[in-house]
C-alpha cells in the first residue's frame, strides 16, 4: 500500500497493491462501519459496492479521500498500521505518512 498526502490539495491518494486489496477492503470496511457509528464524516458508501470492487481489484486500485475525510482515513491507516505489523509487514513509510497527516491536521478535528 503507498499512501499520498497532498496538504495543499486537502486529499489523501491510498494505492492498494493487488495482492492486499481483499484484506485491505475488509479492513477498511470494518473501520469505515465503526466510524460512521461514532459519528466520524465518512465516505458515502453504504451500498458495499465500492468495497467488492476494491476487494476484487486484479491491478493497483487508486483511492482519493478528500480533506473532509481525513480523520476516517487517519483511522483507517492506523489500524493498517497494526495490521501490517502483526503480519510482519514493514510499516515504516505509512507511519511516516500517516505522521505527516496527523501533524497536519487540528488536533480539535481528530477525535479518539
Amino acid at each position: 500500500m503507498e499512501v499520498r498526502y497532498n496538504e495543499k490539495r486537502g486529499e489523501t491518494l491510498i494505492i492498494f497493491d493487488p495482492r492486499e486489496v481483499e484484506d485491505s477492503a475488509f479492513l477498511l470496511q470494518m473501520v469505515w462501519e465503526e466510524e460512521w457509528r461514532r459519528g466520524t464524516t465518512v465516505p458515502n458508501l453504504r451500498d458495499g459496492k465500492f468495497f467488492r470492487g476494491l476487494a476484487a481489484a486484479k491491478r493497483k486500485a487508486l483511492v482519493k479521500f478528500d480533506y473532509l475525510y481525513l480523520e476516517f482515513v487517519i483511522v483507517f491507516l492506523e489500524e493498517t498500521c497494526i495490521e501490517f505489523a502483526e503480519k510482519g509487514l514493514d510499516t515504516l513509510e505509512l507511519e511516516v505518512g500517516l505522521k505527516k497527516m496527523i501533524e497536519s491536521c487540528p488536533m480539535e478535528e481528530i477525535i479518539h
